[in-house]
């Protein structure tokens, strides 16, 4: 790799990663991209409620996006990061063995979903097992849909999914409790509760089936659960990041223009928002973009001045 410094170094290659490399390619500046794996959404066969490009495969849309950045100049590496630490007035990132310097670094790292262990769970999930009804709800409207009870924000999700069915089965999975004044306000709006342990999401020939609880199968048409969340910031850990702590977990926090507390580093995506959709990610990589630039025209700029005083 060259041992020069790179203007900046975003980590991740997803929707917040490509469009941050985007507006930094188009200032010109010397860009390094560092994908570290499939995006959190590969699974899903469609990005939805993103303007433009709205049923279009996620990979397809990285694809494009990844096209669009080199056409720039951006370099683009698979590469996983290792260690980030602070170096001078820049960073030296590490990454497959190899080190490299940067003035700024973007944290787009994403998050993985962490999912839990039902039996049928993961084989469905982005095909009819799903966690935002605003992605995916559109798809299953008016079907017969199930809610399994798996965080805190359990509750908050069937409420949510509501809005797309009127068949909708909130399983507690002794995980959420009701009491009876809930449950006559739930049972108002045609959801019903159904108690007891989730034992296996079942799938025939690949296909959604039903949920079994307590010995008994439901037949539905598609599932929405609550993952935990997981930041991918291991390599930052010697960095002294500020986290916030929000409903669906902690984030890495940042202003909103996704700057953290470290000096020069920007975090963008689900690491500073988990409940950022793609078209919100990628619109905090271009603001974090500008920002960024402007951040490195200010030095730039107070380079010249003390040269000539």
């Amino acid at each position: 790799m060259n041992t020069s410094a790179y203007d900046a170094i975003i980590i991740g290659a997803g929707a917040a990663g490509l469009s941050t490399a985007l507006v930094l390619g188009r200032a010109r500046r010397r860009v390094l991209v560092l994908d570290g794996g499939p995006p959190r959404n590969a699974a899903a066969a469609h990005v939805n409620g993103y303007l433009g490009v709205d049923g279009l495969s996620p990979l397809e849309l990285l694809d494009v996006g990844r096209t669009q950045v080199e056409k720039l100049g951006v370099e683009v590496r698979e590469a996983a990061v290792s260690a980030v630490q602070m170096a001078g007035d820049g960073f030296l990132v590490t990454l497959d063995g190899e080190q490299a310097q940067a003035r700024r670094v973007v944290l787009a790292s994403g998050i993985t979903d962490r999912l839990p262990e039902i039996a049928g769970l993961a084989e469905g999930f982005g095909v009819d097992i799903f966690h935002c009804p605003y992605c995916h709800g559109y798809e299953v409207a008016g079907q017969r849909l199930a809610v399994v009870a798996t965080h805190p924000m359990s509750g908050h999700q069937v409420r949510m999914v509501r809005q797309w069915s009127d068949d909708v089965l909130f399983f507690l999975n002794d995980t959420a409790e009701l009491d009876a004044e809930e449950r006559r306000v739930f049972a108002a709006r045609g959801v019903e509760v159904v108690d007891g342990p989730v034992d296996e999401i079942v799938r025939r020939d690949g296909t959604l089936h039903g949920v079994r609880a307590s010995g008994e199968v439901r037949e539905v048409d598609a599932v929405f659960v609550a993952p935990s969340m997981v930041l991918n910031i291991d390599a930052m850990a010697g960095l002294g990041l500020e986290m916030s702590d929000t409903p669906l977990g902690p984030v890495v926090a940042a202003d909103p223009t996704g700057a953290t507390n470290v000096p020069g580093l920007w975090a963008v995506g689900n690491v500073a928002d988990a409940g950022s959709q793609v078209i919100s990610a990628s619109a905090a990589g271009a603001k974090a973009a500008a920002m960024l630039n402007f951040s490195l025209i200010e030095d730039e700029w107070a380079a010249a001045a003390e040269a000539v005083s």
